[in-house]
């Protein structure tokens, strides 16, 4: 397995994209070697794609001055047009396979080609999807190509929308296509799981294309659509918000904790938490090898970061070693900046310092505050594309934008169960029980906390995580969002992509002002960033090509 991922591909020329002789799909077999393929060039482009969505974002830092440039927005042409050739064979190896491909051909009356078409459907909406978020419009293009100088051709091109609205048109109805199945992958005999985790699961891919459509058209609709997708999704695998990946103090001198989340970073299967990933080579024998975990150990999180962990909400509850009893004065609330006593049996009590966050600082070091980057391994090198804390973040940003704040909020602080929304949300239950969506509901289940809680403690019992009295609901939420969206996915790639789609909705202000505060060397991005047009990559020149 190992050598048909990173071998797949051959080596081509320069000026080739593809060869058709060596390509006629005709056999079952044929498609196995093609989507590998297809991910071999997928693997090319996953480390950048991340330090795209960090660098550029508000999270992290550097004295590294190659990444500063990035970070700074300033972009060297040869590698911008590296990048787009690189998501444009993706694309054409995509197109290839899609022409080529026999949807006719039947075995035990079941379409052949059925599952892979689907995988590579997928593949291709998501590198489209970035190019779209990195460039802007750009070239669309559904046939194959057969050189470069045919992708550097004048092409009709798409924006963000058009490139949505064609591929929520192809994906649904492929949605309920299971995933092929390719056998066990290992980096070594500890690290083994299904290779089906290579794939995007389209009704995730769909909730993405449906959230960006709706930021870019501010249609609630599509809000309440991507909603119906991450929900169907999380519920049809059983996918809980729990207890179990979150970080908990349980002694009353708040120096012991459980480190439920910080396990996710750890293993390969991420404690059920890691739903798909973009599997890399652990050394240069088998194809192409990760450098994120190099990369990412010149970074480390910014001042914007530090504020947000500094003024995370926190209610931690210390226990005795069992758990299972309450310490006398053991109950703390507030944040890290300003901590105080909630419950003391003890009158003349001082406030006591907590870390804040336990994300964070559990898994990337407190003892000298520089949150070194640990979600990246030399022994098991994968980018994660999907993982249950991101969607559930996701869901709770469509639902805000869809109309029901209430809802959205029921998921940061309680966790959405049946009991929470009646106790929380009655008004926006009411109204949606009469409705047709179904995304608020996860039935009766106990497992689901607050997304807060996964590293804030008890935030059910916290006061000063609250949007009462907002004048705008929706904001007030989507201002608690995008700090959880730091504290829980902070280094993932996705957080210059989160700005930019709260900033179509909230306008360009939202961006520029979290950018520039990122450190004192991103000030002056403030005002380029309020300029729309400079959010994005420049389009790479070809014409000495």
């Amino acid at each position: 397995m190992m050598a048909l991922t990173f071998c797949a591909s051959c080596n081509v020329e320069t000026s080739t994209v593809m060869f058709v002789e060596d390509n006629d799909l005709s056999y079952a077999s044929d498609t196995v070697f093609s989507v590998l393929g297809i991910l071999s060039k997928v693997q090319a482009v996953a480390d950048r794609t991340v330090l795209l969505g960090e660098l550029r974002g508000d999270l992290v830092s550097t004295e590294d001055q190659d990444l500063k440039a990035i970070g700074n927005f300033s972009f060297d042409n040869d590698s911008v047009a590296s990048l787009y050739r690189d998501y444009y064979a993706i694309i054409n190896n995509c197109n290839y396979f899609l022409a080529n491909a026999d949807s006719t051909m039947k075995r035990n009356n079941a379409s052949v080609f059925a599952k892979e078409r689907a995988v590579v459907s997928a593949y291709r909406a998501w590198t489209y999807l970035q190019l779209a978020t990195n460039f802007s419009e750009v070239p669309f293009i559904t046939t194959p190509l057969l050189s470069y100088s045919d992708i550097y051709a004048e092409h009709d091109k798409a924006t963000l929308e058009e490139i949505c609205t064609y591929f929520i048109n192809d994906l649904e109805p492929q949605i309920d296509q299971p995933f092929p199945s390719y056998g066990d992958f290992s980096y070594y005999s500890n690290a083994t799981f299904d290779s089906k985790v290579f794939f995007l699961p389209i009704p995730l891919l769909l909730g993405d294309l449906y959230l960006w459509r709706g930021s870019a058209t501010g249609n609630t609709t599509d809000f309440a659509e991507a909603a119906e997708y991450y929900h169907e999704y999380l519920t049809d695998k059983a996918l809980y918000a729990s207890e179990t990946f979150s970080n908990l103090y349980y002694s009353a001198e708040f120096t012991s904790w459980s480190s439920g989340w910080g396990q996710i970073f750890r293993s390969i299967k991420g404690n059920g938490e890691r739903i798909s990933l973009i599997p890399l080579a652990a050394n240069s024998t088998y194809g192409r090898t990760a450098t994120l975990h190099e990369t990412m150990a010149k970074l480390e999180g910014s001042e914007m970061l530090k504020l947000i962990v500094d003024n995370a909400p926190y209610c931690y509850t210390g226990y005795d070693i069992e758990r299972t009893a309450l310490k006398a004065d053991s109950v703390f609330y507030g944040t890290k900046a300003s901590p105080e006593y909630l419950y003391t049996t003890v009158a003349s009590a001082e406030p006591q310092y907590t870390f804040g966050d336990l994300r964070l600082y559990q898994t990337h070091g407190f003892e000298d505050y520089t949150m070194p980057i640990n979600k990246y391994s030399a022994s098991q090198p994968f980018v994660t594309t999907y993982r249950s804390g991101l969607v559930y973040l996701r869901l709770c940003e469509a639902i805000c934008r869809a109309g029901y704040p209430q809802t959205a909020f029921v998921l940061l602080k309680y966790g959405l169960s049946r009991g929470n929304m009646v106790a929380y949300a009655s008004e926006e239950l009411s109204k949606l029980m009469t409705l047709q969506w179904t995304f608020y509901d996860f039935g009766d289940n106990a497992e689901n906390i607050g997304m807060h809680a996964r590293g804030c403690g008890q935030s059910e019992a916290d006061s000063l995580y609250s949007i009462t009295g907002a004048t705008n609901a929706i904001e007030a939420v989507e201002d608690l969002l995008i700090d959880e969206l730091a504290l829980e996915t902070a280094f993932e790639g996705n957080r210059y992509g989160d700005l930019m789609r709260f900033a179509m909705r909230r306008g360009t202000s939202f961006i520029a002002d979290r950018v520039a505060s990122r450190d004192d060397d991103a000030a002056s991005l403030n005002t380029y960033l309020k300029e729309k047009n400079n959010w994005y990559l420049p389009s790479p020149s070809f014409a000495t090509k």
